[in-house]
């Protein structure tokens, strides 16, 4: 029986039973054994803080992996709605309730469950479920996606494209951003005193809410002058420099890594050293895994 999730003031999230509830989940309909695989990371399991998990978690990501090999030509929307399906008659089993659920997302697809001017209450919950084809496994896809968007914060494509006018791209830009400085940051000069106070106080810029979803004014909301700056003298000329840094060693010996983006629709595209692409791939996979 899995361990029981109480919500209360305090009271820490159990990743640990959110995460055997996916693995179950997955095992019960991959009927025909094709080798489904599935994560559920957050972003800030890099950071090794396991405060984050006594914070109120809004948004459940799952992702489903089909490996490239298996005997599978269906539509991979069909296994999210089966796996969501599955997932919801289930979730009661880990002290999560089904009214808790305010909005479902299916390979990119959003369905609010409740009327249009619903307001969130604090335990509401957003469960977006994407299935991908992958050639090796799914934690190492989403490694090297996570690399990958060096590539689309240089290049101001997928999530970073719309960093203007859009709080949602907004909020993950800023928290890609902390995820590549934990991964490469060992790579570049110390930040400025400046940069470090930017860097800590971009903690505060992002909001996880979902009630911005059932409210467009509020996820239609141009960047702030300090939010740009943030992104123009911090974010961009770091990342930039990890493009460069990432290149370089000797001796050099390069792979172009190539993987689609997760949330936005696009490919990202990145040229890095064999070696610290190895290392950023183990520093991913090593923090999801003891993340529990």
């Amino acid at each position: 029986m899995l361990s029981k999730l109480i919500y209360k003031k305090n009271v820490s999230f159990c990743n640990k039973s959110w995460r055997n509830l996916l693995e179950n989940v997955c095992k019960k309909i991959d009927k025909n054994n094709i080798g489904l695989q599935v994560i559920s990371p957050f972003g800030f399991e890099l950071l090794e803080d396991k405060r984050f998990l006594h914070r109120s978690i809004k948004r459940l990501y799952c992702y489903i992996g089909v490996p490239s090999n298996a005997r599978f030509d269906g539509n991979l929307s069909v296994i999210s709605r089966i796996f969501s399906d599955q997932l919801l008659s289930s979730i009661h089993e880990i002290g999560l309730n089904l009214s808790d659920i305010a909005i479902l997302v299916l390979q990119e697809k959003f369905t609010m469950l409740h009327e249009n001017d619903y307001q969130c209450s604090h335990n509401d919950k957003l469960i977006d479920i994407q299935t991908k084809v992958i050639s090796d496994d799914i934690l190492r896809d989403y490694a090297n996606y996570i690399i990958c968007t060096v590539d689309s914060i240089c290049s101001k494509k997928e999530e970073p494209e719309h960093f203007i006018e859009n709080k949602r791209h907004r909020c993950r830009t800023f928290q890609l951003y902390i995820m590549l400085e934990k991964v490469f940051g060992y790579l570049l000069p110390p930040m400025t005193v400046f940069q470090e106070e930017n860097f800590l106080g971009m903690f505060k810029l992002i909001d996880n809410s979902i009630q911005i979803f059932y409210t467009p004014t509020e996820l239609f909301i141009n960047a702030s002058e300090y939010e740009l700056h943030v992104l123009n003298t911090l974010i961009q000329p770091r990342v930039e420099l990890m493009r460069q840094a990432i290149r370089l060693s000797d001796p050099v010996e390069l792979i172009n890594l190539r993987c689609e983006a997760y949330h936005v629709p696009g490919k990202l595209e990145l040229e890095i050293n064999k070696n610290i692409h190895k290392n950023a791939v183990e520093k991913i996979r090593a923090t999801y895994l003891n993340y529990c």
